[in-house]
């Protein structure tokens, strides 16, 4: 099967990662599969062997993903300030350390699924860590998240506000 996309849907476990295909025979996607394998990508033939395309399932999904809305300022258990934008089923935030940012300061971009936000994270030159990794993020409410899976030392956990 070949795939002539410019955009795609791919649900895994229930998350939901849409793609813009510059390449239409690579697909980008954080390894939440859990398969030990020290990549972010894999190609279209791959994804069909692993994963199958719900297009009903993933509509679904998607619609349930955008009715919550998260835009706003947070605060998190590690004393920091998050400013979270959402656009559809992309989430984006700056955090910062209460010391305006000298401490620590990061970037995330991910994608909401049910219930959850996946993506990665990286910090920033302003602070003083230089870290990056990936993060499964639940959504508990419209005031509430909860990292479930964090790599590379990310030190939040809960965000409220």
């Amino acid at each position: 099967m070949k795939f002539k996309l410019s955009t795609a849907t791919l649900c895994i476990s229930g998350a939901v990662f849409a793609m813009s295909l510059v390449n239409p025979t690579l697909a980008k996607i954080p390894d939440f599969l859990g398969n030990g394998a020290n990549r972010n990508s894999a190609t279209v033939p791959e994804l069909e062997q692993k994963s199958s395309f719900d297009q009903t399932s993933s509509s679904d999904l998607l619609a349930q993903a955008v009715t919550v809305n998260l835009n706003g300022v947070w605060r998190a258990n590690d004393g920091g300030t998050y400013y979270i934008r959402q656009v559809g089923n992309e989430l984006w935030w700056y955090g910062q350390s209460s010391n305006n940012g000298r401490s620590f300061s990061n970037v995330f971009h991910g994608y909401i699924g049910q219930n959850e936000v996946a993506g990665n994270w990286a910090d920033v030159p302003r602070g003083r860590t230089r870290s990056s990794g990936e993060m499964v993020v639940r959504i508990d409410s419209s005031r509430r998240l909860t990292a479930v899976r964090k790599t590379g030392g990310f030190g939040g956990s809960v965000w409220t506000r």
